[in-house]
């Protein structure tokens, strides 16, 4: 994971520097905090969403939709062991966590994180505050 992380932030990663724009959504309802359990405590600051690859675009009570659109998106692709473990690994390499490893990302130029399964779904998307997107 250390190695994929540090692959990322090459300067000529193929990773970095691609436009994405998704549509999304996001659960207005404050998720409870678990600490350690989810990598909570160490997880980058943002605005938390999940890719709304809905084909069926029916209301949800309580969840906004909207697009982001990523000039810099940090991606990393994961699997079931590594997709809570990556935070930590994050935390460790620029030995920040919350607001601080956000502000640590994004003065690298990311505007965002997004995990990514080996088949091209979406996990977690984080949107940092130098990335444009719009809920309604």
């Amino acid at each position: 994971m250390k190695d994929l992380i540090k692959q990322l932030l090459r300067e000529n990663s193929t990773e970095v520097n691609e436009s994405v724009e998704l549509e999304i959504m996001k659960n207005m309802e404050s998720a409870q905090n678990y600490g350690a359990m989810f990598g909570q405590d160490v997880e980058p600051a943002g605005t938390y969403v999940s890719h709304d690859d809905r084909k069926n675009k029916v209301e949800i009570p309580n969840y906004q939709f909207g697009k982001v659109t990523f000039n810099n998106p940090l991606i990393i692709d994961i699997n079931d062991d590594t997709m809570i473990a990556y935070k930590t690994e994050l935390s460790k390499q620029f030995k920040a966590k919350g607001k601080t490893l956000t502000k640590k990302l994004m003065a690298k130029g990311y505007d965002g994180l997004i995990t990514r399964w080996s088949d091209g779904s979406f996990q977690e998307i984080v949107i940092f505050p130098n990335a444009r997107y719009m809920l309604s």
